[in-house]
């Protein structure tokens, strides 16, 4: 009973949000789709201020604290490919040839998609401690 007690205790409902999953509606048959490209995506967290917790062990005990390292940083690769893998399953346009190195599809967009992350919150539970 104690463990089963403990276990809820740390494993119990998490404040944390889960991913959600958005229906995008493709635009209607026959209208005039303009051409969006994504333009960057900032992380404006203060060097030193905190963002999650590292849990270690089976329960995810907390372990350290984790804090934000550098100044503005931006997150422009992996978030573009996304953008551009799920803007373009939607039925949107996409400005330019995102694989093409030599363009700018700013130059074609008429639509620039940019967002920056003013709060973060991050909890990493691992069952082994990653220091030896």
């Amino acid at each position: 009973m104690l463990a089963a007690s403990l276990l809820f205790t740390c494993a119990g409902p998490s404040s944390a949000r889960e991913d959600a999953t958005i229906a995008v509606t493709p635009p209607p048959q026959g209208s005039v789709v303009r051409p969006i490209a994504f333009s960057k995506l900032l992380v404006a967290l203060q060097p030193g201020e905190k963002y999650g917790v590292l849990l270690l062990g089976p329960l995810c005990v907390p372990h350290e604290s984790l804090y934000w390292e550098s100044a503005r940083t931006q997150l422009d690769q992996k978030f573009a490919e996304t953008f551009v893998r799920e803007v373009s399953a939607g039925g949107f346009k996409i400005a330019g040839d995102p694989n093409n190195l030599f363009e700018s599809s700013d130059a074609s967009a008429e639509y620039l998609v940019a967002g920056q992350i003013t709060a973060l919150s991050a909890r990493f539970c691992f069952l082994l401690s990653m220091r030896a």
